[in-house]
């Protein structure tokens, strides 16, 4: 079965990467409709998500950024799979770094930096050009698939575009192998996949677990961290701003380093509510009494 579905990806990328971008957001569109009108994927997790983090807004404004998210959700499955066959020059036309030079000062002193993003925007698009647009070698860590075709597959995709990854359970080899100047991507948004390690931070109105390895590490290397905010300006067209986030990291706690990443975070999804992974069941875990629980419902 996985290898079967292997082979449905793959043809999609095959069929979606020739497409113009008329054609493409016109399948988008579609997804779109089967998405939330007629599976209606995870709606009351988006819903549940939506209210307890923007409490003060009518129904009638969560609705419409109810629709917008499962609009730019289509947007990001059709491109993502798309991208894997376009050339770097045509997604070079649908992400934009709009200040990479702020990392030139990094570069000159020989330093290696941790660069943290969120599942905002299409990061998957700029995931394929920090390598030439960055003028730095790249590392990141992320969560292997289910599926080890397609995990394969996409592995080798990115490593050939010039990033070096390793699994998550294998950061230290990863930071042991880096050497400076450098910088080390880490997506600091996800649930932690070891609860009883995670930092419990205010986020969105709501206690929230986050993972620690951002913290640790900045801290543990003594690295600055700089954060990348990527914003969708329209449909299929995305910029990302570089900006310092902690310069000395051995003035702040982890639990302040981690502090002011979610309220950066934040603020960003304040002005763009409408474009992070609201289907994500986020608040899956608790704190009752100092205990951490699973939440029942998600």
């Amino acid at each position: 079965m996985k290898r079967l579905v292997y082979f449905f990806f793959r043809g999609m990328i095959a069929l979606l990467s020739v497409l113009p971008d008329r054609g493409l957001y016109m399948v988008s569109a579609v997804l779109r409709i089967l998405l939330l009108n007629i599976l209606q994927y995870r709606k009351k997790v988006v819903d549940r998500n939506l209210m307890n983090s923007f409490p003060a807004l009518s129904p009638s404004s969560l609705a419409a950024i109810r629709r917008k998210y499962y609009q730019n959700l289509a947007d990001l499955l059709i491109e993502s799979l798309a991208s894997y066959g376009w050339t770097v020059d045509r997604i070079h036309r649908h992400f934009r770094y709009l200040n990479p030079e702020l990392l030139q000062e990094y570069i000159a002193q020989g330093r290696m930096v941790i660069g943290v993003t969120a599942h905002t925007g299409n990061f998957e698009l700029g995931a394929v050009l920090t390598q030439p647009v960055l003028g730095l070698p790249c590392y990141a860590v992320y969560r292997p698939l289910a599926n080890p075709h397609i995990d394969r597959f996409i592995y080798k995709k990115r490593s050939g575009q010039g990033i070096t990854l390793r699994s998550d359970k294998k950061t230290g080899e990863l930071i042991d192998m880096m050497a400076p100047p450098a910088i080390l991507f880490l997506i600091a948004d996800q649930n932690p996949s070891i609860i009883s390690k995670a930092k419990w931070v205010p986020f969105l109105n709501q206690d929230t677990a986050f993972v620690h390895g951002p913290a640790t590490i900045s801290k543990m290397r003594n690295l600055p961290v700089i954060y990348f905010d990527v914003v969708r300006i329209r449909q299929g067209y995305y910029e990302c701003t570089l900006s310092k986030l902690i310069e000395n990291p051995a003035e702040l706690t982890e639990q302040e380093i981690l502090e002011r990443y979610a309220s950066k975070l934040e603020s960003c999804l304040n002005t763009h509510k409408d474009d992070w992974l609201w289907s994500h069941k986020r608040w899956k875990w608790k704190r009752e009494g100092g205990t951490v629980v699973r939440n029942p419902v998600y």
